[in-house]
């Protein structure tokens, strides 16, 4: 059955242009055909005129020698000259002058008296014919002259024969002279005279004039016009080199002429002719193409007639035909073309019958090799792999050989392979036709390599496309907590100032809440561009399932099932528990949004290419189960042989996705949902978190088939050691530690909490804390008198001057700058200003916070409070913080920044001033 049926408008289209095609190849081969007739016809008169129009020229000059004979004869004269002549005039009708010239002046001529005003003329003296009767008095020979204009008027060649008396063998006949009738051999005019002269005496020279118009009358040129043939003789001028015509007949140009050379003793003369009517007739041509057109019209409507016909039985036999094709797809696949290693070889006919065949791997063929000889490769493969390797054939006969075709086979041990074709043409041993050798090159790997290649580019550019989108949602989460930083700690002051009933503190505290609404938010920017504060720790991922099932349970509903197959190996990964937390629900609530009606969740852990199935009987036992039998192990897309990995599946019964949306699905703000139901953010938070954290994720899905998101996490080994409140190790914990030389901050507000901060101790391993507001009876992070000196920098104008006024209504002494080196200058132009503590911005133009803190720490050791939008800006990733120094994201509260920097003031009381920094 043909899954899609030709269209017969397109069929009558192809067989019109193909019927025009033909048709108009045959008239034009028809054309060509009288074309070459009508040259043969025309090749063959001229060839006759132009021998004909020789043979009176040559003719016609023997009159010449006849002449020179009889004046030798009469020493010098001959006897009745005139009537002499004129009998050879009436004879040779092509010849209108014969004159005798003794001593180069002429001196008698006939007729006389058309030619008597020639008399006396001196030929040797003249500037025109001079030269050529002074070749023909040296060479002895006789030369011919022209075509020239005559005295007598018109075109005409002259012939000149030099008569010599009395020469050096008595018998008075010149030893140069030929006797008449002898061959005529061509003196051209480029000749060099001889150096010697003839024997004998010079007497002078015997003429004879030829008028063109009397050669073609009598050669019987004009006759070419009754065979409807328009003509031009001419020749090349010896002197000029430009093309002279002599005569022509005919009305039309003489383009693709037929020509013939006519040999004469001055030189070379050429005949040209060409039909009147020219090469071909525009009537019978346009009569011809009209009968082609009219067939190829016919062509395509009886090609509309045929297809729509068939289309009509094709409809009618469609189900017979599919199992048809089926069951003949299923034979020709199972009898397809060999594979071997190296490669197979078979030598088959024209017509593809197999005469024999080897193969050094016999699992790559469709039947037994010795099978083969005798059928034909119909019989054992594919339509369309027959018409590729008949095609190759069909290449190899007509150029000898063809390379590069490919097609594929499905063989039973081995599933699809792909085969490339290199044929050749073997010459007949003369007992019968010519073969072929067909060789066939396993390329399956190559195109899988192809395959691969091309997955993993798409994979770069998603990837690309991906950290593009992180670093655009970074920029604006960073320039929005700038924002809040100033709208919360602006509400947070009001609300201070006002008495508790005043009636703007409820506005004021709508307005904090909208600020840690939109803190909330750019939360998520930063979770979607990998940029989050985190806090590693060692984690067993099967543990973490069993603890969120049950609360996936609640969130999702009833009507979903849900059930976890975890692995029978304890998995460690190493990871913040918080974003785990966001992986789960944003999940959970994803799959929950694909099955509306009611649907199976399952999570799956494993490690790389584990096989973990789901236990049924667990299943009515609404339990997490290991073991069983499930879906066949998988392997990381990108597998590193240096990097073990950990899987943690969520697989749901929804509705799935299309390719389109697929390709999509991580792309922040990219949603299905109707409007204001979903941010887009969910998943492209997974996405964030989990490259963040080094690994990767990769999504099956299908419509109607449900969806499989699978999280590939870096493995931590069993003897991977995450430091604790008791650890001595100077790593980064989410604990205080307060032994060793090193001791990491964390804030204690939940809804602010801060990045945890690794800080060198002072000299003197001071560990106090500093008393909070209750302690010292004061207000919350009040210091006590004499003030604290602070230095702040931050390069936004709002932020300086909120949180200036801030500290100083916190008791403490502040001078601002914009930027670190006018922090710098400040510090230089004030020897009276010594601060005890720097409160700066961490981006800022020019000097970064970092630098500018390593600055002061040159003159003066003092406590560091570092703020900044970008919790993941590469100076605090890379470089690290200097000790006694701690960190506060924006936007912050009030409360959390002062007592940070309390604790910061307090924990470097015992620093000596100008300590020296130490290598953390």
């Amino acid at each position: 059955m043909t899954s899609r049926l030709p269209s017969p408008l397109r069929a009558a289209v192809l067989a019109f242009v193909g019927a025009l095609l033909v048709s108009g190849a045959i008239v034009v081969w028809i054309q060509g055909a009288d074309r070459e007739r009508e040259q043969e016809r025309v090749e063959a008169m001229t060839g006759y005129q132009a021998r004909s129009l020789r043979a009176v020229v040559e003719r016609s000059l023997t009159v010449a020698y006849a002449l020179g004979a009889l004046v030798r004869q009469g020493d010098g004269e001959i006897a009745d000259f005139e009537a002499v002549a004129g009998e050879m005039l009436d004879y040779f009708p092509s010849i209108s002058v014969l004159a005798l010239s003794p001593g180069g002046f002429i001196r008698q001529t006939a007729p006389f008296e058309a030619n008597q005003a020639s008399l006396g003329f001196d030929q040797f003296a003249d500037p025109v014919q001079g030269e050529e009767a002074r070749r023909a008095r040296d060479s002895g020979q006789l030369t011919v002259a022209g075509p020239l204009e005559l005295v007598q008027g018109g075109l005409g060649v002259v012939g000149r024969l030099p008569v010599y008396l009395q020469g050096d063998d008595g018998t008075g006949t010149p030893a140069t002279a030929e006797p008449p009738g002898s061959p005529l051999p061509p003196v051209p005019p480029e000749s060099p005279v001889p150096s010697v002269p003839p024997e004998g005496e010079f007497w002078g020279l015997v003429n004879v004039v030829l008028p063109v118009d009397r050669i073609v009358d009598e050669s019987g040129l004009r006759g070419l016009l009754d065979w409807d043939l328009a003509f031009e003789l001419w020749r090349f001028d010896p002197n000029t080199g430009e093309r002279q015509v002599i005569a022509g007949e005919g009305s039309v140009p003489l383009e693709q002429a037929v020509s013939r050379e006519v040999s004469l003793p001055n030189g070379t003369w050429v005949l040209s002719a060409v039909p009147s009517g020219g090469w071909g007739a525009t009537s019978v041509l346009l009569l011809r193409g009209s009968g082609a057109f009219l067939i190829a019209l016919l062509t395509g409507w009886v090609a509309h007639l045929l297809t729509s016909l068939g289309n009509h039985r094709h409809r009618l036999q469609d189900e017979v035909e599919e199992r048809t094709a089926e069951i003949r797809h299923a034979r020709t696949q199972l009898e397809a073309t060999l594979a071997a290693i190296p490669d197979l070889l078979f030598e088959v006919e024209r017509d593809g019958r197999f005469v024999g065949a080897h193969a050094r791997r016999p699992d790559l063929l469709l039947a037994p090799r010795e099978a083969l000889p005798g059928t034909r490769i119909l019989d054992w493969m594919p339509p369309e792999t027959v018409a590729i390797i008949l095609e190759a054939l069909r290449e190899a006969e007509l150029n000898g050989s063809s390379v590069g075709r490919q097609y594929s086979l499905d063989i039973p041990s081995s599933g699809r392979r792909w085969f490339e074709l290199s044929v050749a043409r073997k010459p007949a041993d003369g007992r019968g036709a010519s073969t072929y050798m067909v060789l066939a090159r396993d390329v399956t790997a190559r195109r899988r390599a192809d395959e691969a290649l091309r997955e993993s580019e798409a994979r770069y550019l998603q990837a690309q496309k991906m950290e593009s989108v992180g670093r655009l949602a970074g920029g604006v989460a960073h320039d929005f907590n700038n924002l809040l930083t100033v709208i919360r700690g602006a509400a947070d002051m009001a609300a201070q100032e006002l008495p508790d009933q005043h009636t703007a503190q409820e506005d004021l505290a709508q307005i904090r809440a909208s600020a840690e609404r939109g803190a909330a938010l750019t939360q998520q920017l930063l979770d979607t561009s990998s940029q989050q504060v985190i806090r590693p720790e060692r984690l067993e991922l099967n543990q973490l399932v069993q603890e969120f099932l049950e609360l996936i349970r609640r969130m999702i509903g009833t009507d979903i099932q849900v059930y976890a197959a975890l692995s029978s190996t304890p998995l460690w990964i190493r990871s913040d528990r918080n974003q785990l937390s966001q992986i789960f629900l944003n999940l959970a609530a994803n799959a929950r949004d694909a099955m509306p009606s009611g649907g199976l969740l399952i999570l799956r852990t494993s490690v790389e290419g584990e096989v973990v199935r789901m236990d049924e009987a667990a299943v009515g036992r609404n339990a997490a189960v290991s073991g069983g039998a499930g879906p066949e192990g998988m392997r990381h897309p990108s597998p590193d042989p240096a990097q073990s990995w950990v899987r943690l599946s969520f697989e749901d019964s929804g509705h799935g996705m299309p390719p389109e949306v697929r390709e999509r699905v991580f792309e922040p703000f990219f949603t299905t949902k109707a409007r204001g139901r979903g941010s887009g953010l969910g998943l492209a938070t997974v996405y964030g978190i989990v490259r963040q954290m080094g690994g990767d994720v990769t999504v099956e899905s299908e419509p109607g088939q449900g969806s499989h998101f699978h999280l590939w996490i870096p493995s931590a080994s069993a003897s991977t050691s995450t430091p604790t409140s008791n650890s001595n190790s100077n790593s980064t914990s989410a604990s205080t530690s307060t032994s060793g030389s090193t001791s990491t901050f964390t804030s204690a507000p939940a809804s602010a909490a801060t990045r945890s901060v690794e800080v060198l101790r002072p000299a003197d391993g001071s560990s106090s804390v500093a008393p909070t507001s209750a302690e010292s009876g004061g207000e919350p992070g009040t210091p006590k008198a004499p003030p604290v000196r602070i230095l702040l920098v931050d390069d936004e104008p709002a932020i300086l001057r909120l949180a200036r006024r801030l500290l100083e209504r916190a008791g403490y002494e502040v001078r601002t700058a914009s930027r670190g080196d006018e922090a710098l200058d400040l510090l230089a132009g004030d020897d009276a200003f010594i601060p005890d503590a720097l409160v700066t911005d961490v981006v800022m133009p020019g000097m970064n916070g970092v630098e500018l803190a390593l600055q002061i720490r040159q003159t003066r050791f003092i406590p560091v409070l570092f703020i900044s939008g970008f919790a993941d800006h590469p100076v605090l990733r890379e470089e690290g913080l200097p000790a006694l120094s701690t960190f506060v994201p924006k936007p912050y509260e009030a409360d959390l920044l002062l007592e940070e920097l309390a604790r910061l003031l307090q924990q470097g009381a015992g620093a000596p001033p100008g300590a020296p920094e130490r290598p953390g």
